[in-house]
């Protein structure tokens, strides 16, 4: 599903006339060496600017992301379409993530919302209590990055390091991560009271 997320970044960012199908294939070539995010590549060749493609991308993922779950949510009986239509009004005039929108409007626990999300997206939902974190990673992240993006490093094998987040679905994060550790990035989705839990205790 990544994946072909990110094939469909590179469309969109040619549909824009930001790059060009030449430059898509050379950073997809790249991409495949050395393991960085399509994102990541085409901001180290010159093809775009980082504030071009987080425009795009932030832009692109919260129309797929706010169908999506809306939708996800409606079919598994969570929300009626009316309370969707309120959410979605709710964040345009806040400008939050629908499903925080959702469980502030009380129409969705945040619990059945990140059971819904991780289901959608087939990614691992962690809980965080009592969990026996590793000191020498969380270094590596700053105390303002993790607050700022709401993220907890939790674990690394062969130099990817999983990551609970309360919006998995969002690459623009996860790629400035990249960015401050150089490192490959794994996200699993965690509820946003236990993150911000965590990182006080860390901190």
């Amino acid at each position: 599903m990544l994946q072909r997320r990110r094939k469909k970044i590179g469309e969109i960012l040619i549909a824009q006339g930001l790059i060009s199908n030449e430059q898509l294939m050379r950073a997809l070539q790249e991409q495949r060496q050395s393991g960085m995010s399509l994102g990541s590549v085409l901001i180290k060749q010159g093809y775009i600017s980082e504030e071009e493609l987080t425009g795009v991308l932030g832009r692109q993922i919260q129309l797929d992301q706010r169908k999506r779950i809306g939708e996800v949510l409606i079919d598994q009986g969570l929300i009626t379409s009316q309370q969707l239509q309120v959410g979605l009004e709710e964040q345009r005039n806040t400008r939050e993530q629908l499903g925080r929108c959702l469980v502030k409007l009380g129409f969705i626990t945040e619990g059945k919302l990140i059971d819904a999300l991780s289901a959608q997206l087939d990614i691992q939902h962690v809980v965080l209590d009592n969990f026996q974190f590793d000191k020498k990673l969380v270094g590596l992240f700053p105390e303002e990055i993790v607050r700022k993006y709401r993220v907890v490093p939790i674990f690394e094998q062969n130099g990817v390091i999983t990551v609970a987040m309360a919006d998995p679905t969002n690459l623009r994060t996860i790629d400035h991560l990249k960015f401050k550790t150089g490192r490959e990035i794994e996200p699993v989705i965690a509820s946003e009271k236990s993150i911000l839990t965590a990182i006080d205790n860390l901190y």
